[in-house]
């Protein structure tokens, strides 16, 4: 009697794993050609098997699962993990194997997190470069010197409060204070912005956008931006502020 041991079974695993990555690398190719042709073959890869075992660790197994992962992460720019506003992505879904799912929970959760996030981008764009909506026009507006100026914790808050009210309204105190400044303060270090300064950035982005720009693994920016030896004049700070503007307006 043949026997599939856990070593082939493994192999067998990893080999459909591979070809599956193959397939959506070649599929971003043709669907994001500037992207491809400006991250490289080898970060796109990198990216797809980031997706990949993203959808493993949520157990979303089914082919539609990973690829709708995958085009979240291609819309977003980023890995959304961090997102305190969508704690959707530590949910792990098991389901009853004696039944057949027609929309499989985190399937549906995953559309969800990206209507928001197409719902937000409409909410912010911009109309005949006449005028901006709501935070998007509070971003704009946000000078560079309270940003600068804001020296604590319930300083950055003000802030993200004064960009966009009604989400501040919404989203839980502890998300706030705990999730988004916690990561933006890690963020800002690994970097090597100034703490304070680089913290205020990233968590409006955070905050505005749901996730961190700088966990994209095809980033070229603001990571190319920010390589740039410069140390006076708050010249990274200010190149990752002028980004993230152009983020909120793309």
């Amino acid at each position: 009697m043949f026997v599939v041991s856990n070593e082939m079974y493994a192999d067998f695993e990893k080999f459909t794993i591979n070809n599956f990555v193959d397939n959506c690398v070649k599929e971003f190719a043709v669907e994001h050609p500037e992207r491809f042709a400006e991250a490289g073959e080898m970060k796109v890869r990198e990216f797809i098997d980031l997706a990949v075992q993203k959808a493993l660790d949520y157990n979303m197994l089914a082919e539609r699962e990973v690829k709708g992962l995958i085009t979240l992460m291609t819309n977003l720019g980023c890995d959304f993990d961090i997102d305190p506003m969508f704690p959707w992505a530590r949910f792990h879904r098991f389901p009853d194997k004696g039944k057949k799912e027609k929309m499989p929970e985190s399937f549906v959760r995953l559309q969800e997190v990206l209507g928001h996030f197409n719902s937000f981008q409409k909410q912010t764009s911009t109309v005949n470069n006449a005028g901006q909506s709501g935070a998007a026009k509070n971003t704009q507006n946000l000078d560079f010197r309270q940003v600068v100026e804001a020296t604590n914790d319930q300083d950055i808050l003000k802030i993200l409060q004064q960009i966009h009210p009604s989400r501040y309204a919404h989203v839980p105190q502890q998300a706030l204070a705990g999730q988004i400044l916690y990561t933006a303060e890690e963020n800002a270090r690994e970097l090597g912005l100034d703490p304070q300064v680089g913290k205020v950035l990233i968590a409006c982005l955070m905050f505005l956008c749901g996730f961190s720009v700088i966990k994209d693994p095809l980033c070229v920016k603001p990571a190319s931006m920010l390589d740039n030896d410069i140390s006076y004049g708050m010249m990274k700070e200010q190149e990752l502020s002028r980004h993230i503007n152009s983020i909120i307006f793309k």
